[in-house]
Order: C-alpha cells, then sequence, then structure tokens
C-alpha cells in the first residue's frame, strides 16, 4: 500500500463514513485472563460511543511508511501452512459473526503479546464500495466497480488512571478522585488484507506499531507469520556504518558529511508528493557520497563495505535523514546546529590542537545569560 491508498482508507473512519458493519472486543489482564467478550453492530453503538471507537481504529493509519506503518507480505508457505493467515481470512470471510474464530484470535494474540499489561483487542469488520477513478484522476463517489471487504485490528492498553483530586460538582466539593481503567490508544494494529492498487490483496497486511521499539520484539513474526521490518534505528545505524568505515579509508570533513546530509534532503524534497516512500539502493547511496565529495580512495573500497554493513539492502530516505539538525559531537559535549546554520561551523587547527570554530556575531549566551569574549 502506498500514502495515497492508506489515505483513502483512513478517510473511511469518520463521523459522514461510517464504514463499520460490526465490532469485536476482548479485554484480558496482565496474566492474560479474559475479564470481557462482545461483539455488535456498529449501528447499536451510542453516538457519544461510536466517535470514540472510529477514533481509535482510526489511529491504526497514523504516521509514515517505514516508520510506524509497515507493509508485509505473506510468501506462500505461510499461506498453505501458517496459522496466521488462515485466522485472519476467516475473520474476513466471517464478517465477525464466527465466536469461534474470533476467540481463536483472541487467543493466539493473547499468546504472542508480551505480558506486560492489560489490553483491549478491537477487531472491526467495514465495507468499503471503492469509486472508480475518473480520466482526470478524480473519484466518482457515484460509481463503484468493486467492493472492499476488511478487518482493522487495535490493540489498546489499557491502563489505571492516575490518583489526584477532583471538583465534585453536585455537592460542590474537593475530594479524592475516582481512579478507573482507561483505554489508551493503539499500541500496534493492522489491516487484512491490504488495499493494493485499490483493490483486495489477500497477500499482504498493513501493520501499525506506535513506537518504533514494538518492532523490535517477536510479535508481528511469531503472531502474524511475517518478516519483522528492520527498525528506523536499525537503518540509521547501517548507514552510518557504511560512512564510518568509509571514512577510516579516507576521513571526511565536516563539509563533506554536512553535504551527505544536503544531498539526502535533496532526494527527499524532489520525491515529497510521491505516493511511494523514496527508497535509495545501493547505486543512490553511491551516487549521493559521489556528488558529497567523498574521496575517490573511499570510494573504491565502497562496494564491499556496503555489502558488509547492510547486505545490499535499500535505506527509507526518510530513515536516514537527519532531520532539520545536525548533532557534532566531542567527547562530552554534544552541540545541535540548524541546517541552515551550518556556514557559522567549522573545523580548525589551532596552537597545534584540532578545534571546532563557531563563528560569533551575534550575542553569545550561556544557561540564557550573555556572556562575552575577552
Amino acid at each position: 500500500m502506498n500514502k495515497k491508498e492508506i489515505s483513502e482508507i483512513k478517510k473511511q473512519f469518520t463521523k459522514a463514513k461510517k464504514c463499520i458493519t460490526r465490532i469485536c472486543g476482548c479485554y484480558f489482564d496482565i496474566d492474560g485472563n479474559k475479564k470481557l467478550k462482545y461483539t455488535t453492530s456498529f449501528l447499536n453503538i451510542p453516538e457519544e460511543e461510536d466517535q470514540k471507537y472510529l477514533k481509535i481504529f482510526s489511529s491504526v493509519f497514523s504516521g509514515k511508511i517505514g516508520k510506524t506503518l509497515h507493509c508485509c507480505s505473506y510468501d506462500k508457505n505461510e499461506e498453505m501452512h501458517g496459522t496466521a493467515h488462515r485466522l485472519l481470512m476467516s475473520l474476513r470471510d466471517s464478517e465477525l459473526t464466527n465466536e469461534t474464530v474470533i476467540n481463536a484470535f483472541y487467543d493466539h494474540i493473547i499468546e504472542k503479546l508480551p505480558k506486560s499489561q492489560s489490553y483491549l483487542i478491537l477487531l472491526a469488520h467495514c465495507l468499503y464500495d471503492v469509486p472508480v477513478k475518473g480520466d482526470d484522476g478524480f473519484m466518482q463517489s457515484d460509481e463503484s466497480d468493486s467492493s472492499y471487504s476488511y478487518i482493522v485490528c487495535a490493540v489498546c492498553p489499557v491502563e489505571l488512571s492516575d490518583s489526584g483530586l477532583s471538583y465534585n460538582e453536585e455537592e460542590n466539593k474537593i475530594e479524592n478522585r475516582f481512579r478507573d481503567w482507561i483505554v489508551s490508544m493503539p499500541q500496534r494494529g493492522f489491516l487484512f488484507p491490504a488495499f493494493t492498487d485499490r483493490s483486495t490483496d489477500i497477500h499482504s497486511l498493513l501493520y501499525y506499531t506506535k513506537k518504533q521499539e514494538y518492532l523490535e520484539d517477536s510479535f508481528l513474526n511469531e503472531g502474524f507469520g511475517l518478516d519483522t521490518p528492520a527498525p528506523v534505528k536499525e537503518e540509521k545505524e547501517n548507514f552510518e556504518a557504511v560512512l564510518t568505515r568509509l571514512g577510516a579509508e579516507s576521513p571526511m570533513d565536516l563539509d563533506v558529511v554536512n553535504q551527505i546530509s544536503e544531498e539526502i534532503e535533496k532526494n527527499i524534497e524532489v520525491h515529497k508528493d510521491d505516493s511511494e516512500p523514496l527508497k535509495l539502493d545501493k547505486n543512490d547511496i553511491k551516487n549521493i557520497l559521489g556528488r558529497s565529495g567523498v574521496s575517490e580512495k573511499a570510494m573504491s573500497e565502497f562496494d564491499e563495505i556496503y555489502s558488509s554493513c547492510c547486505e545490499n539492502n535499500t535505506f527509507l530516505a526518510e530513515n536516514i535523514s537527519s532531520g532539520r539538525k545536525l548533532n557534532i559531537t566531542v567527547k562530552d559535549i554534544k552541540i545541535s546546529v540548524p541546517k541552515e546554520s551550518m556556514g557559522f561551523v567549522e573545523t580548525r587547527i589551532i596552537d597545534g590542537k584540532k578545534c571546532l570554530v563557531i563563528t560569533a556575531d551575534d550575542e553569545i549566551s550561556l544557561n540564557g545569560i550573555p556572556v562575552d569574549i575577552i
């Protein structure tokens, strides 16, 4: 799925659209004991509650591809023999009306989730009459030639609210606040089948994770039979390893490393309107480094270093971008510099020592107190 297709499905979870036909939920405690199960038509949910459900399910489509959203594909062996894919197909095909299948899914998820807190597992079955795209690229809202049947799952932590004081309006007094169990926004979730090329793709799943650290456990692999994508942290570390080893062959100065960052940002800017996130392969990285001034000596070792550091994998450009700031570290001193201000920073040899020099044309302050250069 690309970002346009994700956005198209996310828009269905609004008050006006209400694509959900049926929902079910299971609340279980930290020991994995099921405390509550329910299944109902979405039309039967009071309006003050249905908006909260829509908000929860909508959040499963939040963030960027490669960071919080991951498009994962099943191999044929997993589809034929794996438990997870069969369960997902059964859930979708039954439209959440088969209690045996639903309970089997709950048991499967509870077993695979880390035993760290209580959770509410929410499932929604949805139907979407896919509008036809006209020759002008716009949706023909009154025309549809296909129906997309899918399920969305949200795994929400359930946590006890903080203790404190509250105002009792009825008795007009301040009193101890009643602590309650609160359903938080999803920690993980998924869409199945995927909506690829604006049609049903039973061979793929869109996975959501609120934090990158949740990708590092085995839940996606063991719970869904899917390969775990490389976390952003790992991609960034692999890219930095390539640059570090190239620098060992021939040291890079501040300007070269800054230019590498600039070249990556230029690529992202050029492709910002693409439906797919920009991926940089081995040749892309090689061209970026060449344009940035990396020495010929270092570049002669590039192929071998790249293969050993990242096994010829591609990088999501967003994942190796330094963002709007560059971080300079000298021993225990860390300096964060906005990219537009890098022109004020340079390196020099002064009295035989390597120095980082920052041009100080404006006022200098330390802890908010103006200081002078004496």
